[in-house]
């Protein structure tokens, strides 16, 4: 299974990350703030249950390649997203909501695995390691079920879950195990990263293309059409092939709701990372993520040097291809230009 790119030396030194995946950190830490809040429906509940699992965590701390500057990778957006969300909802209450969140960090490569040890340990959740924090030194399919059992007992109703499957490539996207998930939790979110601009890069009418559809678990992604009809009659054939490829693979997920954002690594570009936020549950979608787009569209400045654009949320309909909401062509501003708007 695809995993990340990013290479933590031996030595400790943190990996080098670009602002595009800064970008989707921030949308990230957003949409949980805003989820997490969601979840809470009377100022009578007393306890907030949920888990989160972060399938390929990485290692925890990167170098930003522009900057330099620290920047802390998913695990710490789900630590502190939550640490934020209970904040608010604690305000003004006299007893105060108990947060009963357990976290389920998965990473394969060694190095990336000591990481995110060290920095869990330096960022002072040491002692909540093998408590509410839990890592796993290995694939994500070699602990899914495991993972959905623990979920499944804590809350058998609904089984209230975030799963990130931020894998690097496109070639193993985990299909067959986020519809595992949707099967076994009726309320389980899963947001998973796609490499869409390697996949056309390389994409062609060649056996290898139709084998990695098929392996994907979308072989007719294109409705019987060739990547060549496809190049010659559509004016925007990256976006169209784009297009077709997320609403199947949502669809081959088993989810009914989703939410695409795409994350393009300079202002001209129309394709890149796409992050899927897809969920079973209507109306969560919505509410989440359009809070999501919100917090994040007042973060943006120019000149851009990455893409953030929005794409509709929508149920899944037969026939259907999602249409593009709207593209903001500003960027994320990088960790020193957020800082100094503070």
């Amino acid at each position: 299974m695809a995993r990340k790119p990013y290479q933590w030396p031996a030595d400790g030194k943190p990996a080098v990350i670009q602002q595009h995946s800064v970008a989707k950190h921030d949308v990230l830490r957003a949409y949980l703030i805003d989820y997490i809040q969601t979840l809470v429906v009377s100022p009578q509940q007393d306890q907030l249950r949920l888990t989160v699992v972060d399938g390929f965590a990485g290692g925890g701390i990167y170098v930003h390649d522009t900057t330099r500057q620290t920047v802390y990778g998913s695990p710490f957006a789900f630590l502190q997203s939550a640490e934020a969300a209970a904040e608010l909802l604690n305000r003004g209450r006299q007893k105060l909501l108990q947060m009963n969140i357990d976290y389920f960090f998965v990473e394969l490569d060694a190095n990336a695995y000591a990481s995110l040890q060290r920095t869990l340990v330096a960022q002072g959740y040491g002692p909540r390691i093998g408590q509410d924090i839990r890592l796993f030194n290995s694939a994500f399919e070699s602990q899914v079920d495991p993972i959905l059992q623990f979920i499944a007992k804590k809350s058998p109703k609904a089984g209230r879950s975030i799963f990130l499957l931020d894998q690097y490539g496109y070639s193993d996207v985990p299909t067959a195990q986020i519809r595992g998930i949707f099967q076994t939790l009726p309320a389980a979110e899963v947001i998973l990263t796609f490499n869409v601009d390697s996949f056309l890069t390389y994409a062609s009418d060649s056996e290898t293309t139709k084998k990695t559809l098929a392996d994907i678990g979308i072989p007719d992604a294109l409705r019987g059409r060739t990547i060549e009809d496809i190049k010659r009659s559509e004016k925007d054939w990256r976006l169209y092939i784009q297009s077709c490829l997320y609403r199947e693979l949502v669809e081959a997920c088993g989810a009914r709701y989703y939410t695409l954002f795409s994350f393009a690594p300079r202002v001209t570009a129309t394709t890149g990372w796409c992050t899927c936020h897809s969920t079973r549950v209507p109306g969560m979608s919505w509410r989440a993520c359009i809070g999501a787009r919100t917090t994040i569209s007042s973060t943006m400045a120019v000149p851009a040097s990455i893409c953030f654009a929005v794409w509709a949320t929508a149920p899944i309909v037969t026939g259907h291809l999602p249409a593009r909401a709207r593209s903001v062509s500003a960027s994320m501003t990088s960790p020193a230009n957020r800082a100094s708007r503070r």
